[in-house]
Order: structure tokens, then sequence, then C-alpha cells
């Protein structure tokens, strides 16, 4: 049937959209570039097979900033995204969501994270990635991985 393959992030920073996920377990499987649009691009990989492709433009166009800059915490933020229809944000299923996100900032990839309980009966928090995309980790007490 249909196996989902892989999402793409269009990236204002290529290297440090590539660190980013990097630091979440993706390696680099491909890199390619195509000069009539001043494009660079890679396909990321982690060990369970998941993949990220990365997309950076040198005249990308911004996002619209559908949240706003106002919002200290990305706790916050997300609660004002989510009614806005289209995807929304990408998520990772963690064992131990509190030592995924000491880690993340031991590493400077986010600061004070907001850890909240899900409807699911599990723990989930955001960050957002170089770019602004919205991550999440959780915990999901109906998996076992």
């Amino acid at each position: 049937m249909f196996c989902f393959d892989h999402v793409a992030v269009t990236a204002v920073d290529f290297e440090g959209t590539k660190k980013f996920y990097g630091a979440l377990g993706f390696e680099e499987l491909k890199s390619w570039t195509y000069e009539p649009r001043k494009m660079q691009a890679c396909m990321l990989k982690n060990e369970g097979g998941q993949c990220i492709e990365i997309f950076h433009f040198e005249d990308y166009i911004p996002a619209a900033d559908t949240v706003g800059s106002h919002f200290a915490r990305d706790g916050e933020a997300i609660e004002e995204d989510l009614p806005q229809i289209g995807l929304k944000h990408l998520a990772f299923r963690v064992k131990d969501l509190r030592a995924v996100v000491e880690k993340l900032q031991s590493e400077g990839l986010c600061g004070e994270v907001d850890i909240m309980p899900g409807g699911l009966g599990n723990i989930y928090c955001f960050i957002r990635d170089p770019n602004g995309v919205f991550v999440e980790f959780m915990e999901n007490p109906y998996f076992e991985d």
C-alpha cells in the first residue's frame, strides 16, 4: 500500500539545518545542486530509515510568520499556530523526553522548553528548527520502541 517516505524543509541556513537534524540522528545520504534554480539539496536518513529532505535556494521566499515573534515560548506559539489550516509540524517519538531536551539544550539547539501533557496520556514539547519550523518531541505510552 502506502508507506511514508520523507518530509521536506526549505532552509534559510542550509548547513545549520543539516547540523540541527544531524543532532537528532540524521546523517546525509546524498546531496545535489541544481544551478538553474541556484538550489542546494540533500536527503538525510536516520537509523530507522526515516528521511528529511532539505532544500536551500539562494533566492528563497521567506515564510509567513503565522504565530508572530511576540510569543516568548514555543509552547504558547504552537497553540496559536495549530488552528491555521495546513501541515503543522514534524514530530519525533522519544523514550525519555527530559533527556532529549537536556541534550538539545546542551548542544545549543533550544532554550527553555515547555513540557506539556498530551491527550494520549503522553508528554511532549515543541522547539523550532533553524528555519522556524515547529519540531515536536513526545513520549507516547502506546508505542514501545
